[in-house]
């Protein structure tokens, strides 16, 4: 048997085919997104988000990368 892969684009089509897919008993697996990415590419975009909120960032503008 195949496996599907269904990607919802929001939480309303996530819900929708949740309840089809008990409505019609079919088995079916959930996996957070992060773990489909390294666990150390994860923490450091979680690193660069604190970073962000915390205002430790550099602003470069445009017109300035290509000096």
């Amino acid at each position: 048997m195949d496996t599907l892969l269904i990607l919802p684009k929001n939480e309303a089509e996530q819900t929708a085919v949740k309840a089809f897919c008990q409505a019609l008993k079919v088995a079916y697996e959930e996996e957070p997104e992060a773990e489909n990415y390294n666990p150390e590419f994860v923490a450091k975009v979680k690193r660069s988000e604190e970073d962000f909120k915390a205002g430790r960032v550099h602003k470069i503008n445009l017109d300035e990368i290509w000096k």
